[in-house]
């Protein structure tokens, strides 16, 4: 009789076991709705163990359910699993949430050196990271490695995209997220990615109806509305693209970006009301020289010349510069370490495009540089305006060599 018992607690186990071995096969395939059909299966035998509980937290972050990940992880570890495959797991969770900051560059290297059955997702927040540090480079050596791996995976192609519009090169973003479309036909994000570029180069009789998709999906997609509504306008359809935007500022009144379209649509029909929003998004981002233009002509156009004065001189000065950008991020691309290209890019950027933006630029030349004086000159009075004294005097410190660790 203890006999029976036992053969029939091994049959038990090698049930478990077995269920947990095929799930295991099937994630490293990819193959995740198997997976996850393994693991139910797993249930029947009881016992859960940390090897469970890590597939599980693997498929609710590959399949974007992180908040099933943090209590999947837990039980690992108490269930005993190892701490290097508890570190691997949260690491993921984190690049693929974009919280790059908790990311060293010693985790990127380990991730990229073995990537197991996660490359895409490695691959995917790796470009993102360098996109977001303006490392175009990087960037395109891993789209590359990862088309390579995963010829029918549409993200490179639209993440190549990205990386095209970050060079304002908007025909080959274009291409790319043709190739996108291919392998991921009706993706919102590819569409709207390609309804931008369309847009770039006033390809309009194609971009409106690209961004009419977007909005079947995403109905209320606010960056969305904003395209839609200005190529309407370039289009010659301004009271659609007005109505659009007033329904769309009534919604989120927040949102400078709608009000900022809003005015220009207004400005577009010859309505003196265009002033009211164009001046509230001034008041957010005076630096930015297109809406000081806008601003300008709006002042003019209803009677109000002097104010509309200091603005045009503003965009006057402001041209040369802004000319110039393209260039410089070119030759950036080619020399991505030259600090003085990064330098005039922030510099410009800050000056007539955007502070946040340039904020950025000055962050990441300062991981090329640490010490670099104009850089922490420029962002000491970047967080003033902005409000941030904490930062603002963190940076003012180091330009007076007075910070800790000096």
């Amino acid at each position: 009789m203890v006999a029976v018992v036992l053969l029939g607690g091994t049959a038990w186990l090698g049930g478990r076991d077995f269920c947990l071995w095929r799930a295991s096969a099937c994630v490293a395939l990819r193959q995740d709705p198997a997976a996850e059909a393994w693991l139910r299966r797993a249930r029947w035998f009881g016992l859960p163990t940390a090897r469970r509980y890590l597939l599980r937290s693997k498929l609710a972050r590959r399949s974007g359910r992180f908040a099933e990940v943090a209590p999947h992880l837990e039980s690992a570890r108490r269930l005993g699993a190892s701490v290097e495959e508890l570190e691997r797991e949260n690491l993921l969770a984190l690049i693929q949430t974009q919280q790059f900051e908790s990311v060293s560059a010693a985790n990127w290297k380990t991730l990229i050196s073995d990537p197991r059955d996660d490359e895409p997702e490695i691959g995917k927040g790796y470009v993102i990271w360098a996109n977001s540090r303006f490392q175009f480079d990087d960037a395109a050596r891993m789209l590359r490695v990862w088309e390579q791996d995963f010829p029918l995976d549409p993200d490179p192609h639209q993440l190549r995209g990205q990386l095209f519009v970050g060079m304002s090169n908007w025909e080959a973003a274009e291409a790319s997220y043709r190739q996108a479309l291919k392998l991921g036909p009706g993706r919102p994000d590819i569409l709207m990615g390609l309804a931008d570029s369309l847009k770039h180069q006033f390809k309009l009789d194609e971009a409106i109806p690209t961004y009419r998709a977007v909005l079947q999906n995403e109905p209320d997609n606010q960056a969305c509305l904003v395209g839609l509504s200005q190529s309407l306008v370039t289009h010659g359809d301004v009271p659609e693209a007005r109505q659009l935007l007033e329904e769309s500022v009534r919604r989120h009144p927040e949102n400078v970006d709608l009000q900022q379209a809003l005015g220009e649509v207004l400005l577009a029909g010859g309505d003196a009301a265009a002033v009211g929003p164009l001046q509230k998004v001034h008041a957010a981002r005076p630096e930015n020289a297109d809406l000081a233009y806008s601003l300008a002509r709006a002042y003019q156009a209803s009677g109000q010349a002097e104010p509309a004065k200091p603005l045009f001189a503003f965009v006057e000065e402001s041209r040369g510069p802004l000319a110039s950008l393209k260039k410089l991020v070119d030759h950036m691309v080619q020399h991505p370490n030259d600090v003085e290209t990064r330098y005039q890019i922030a510099a410009i950027t800050a000056k007539y495009k955007s502070r946040a933006e340039a904020i950025r630029w000055y962050l990441n030349l300062l991981i090329i540089d640490p010490q670099h004086i104009p850089t922490h000159r420029a962002l000491a009075d970047l967080y003033r305006l902005a409000g941030n004294q904490p930062r603002a005097e963190y940076h003012e410190q180091l330009v007076n060599g007075t910070a800790a660790g000096n």
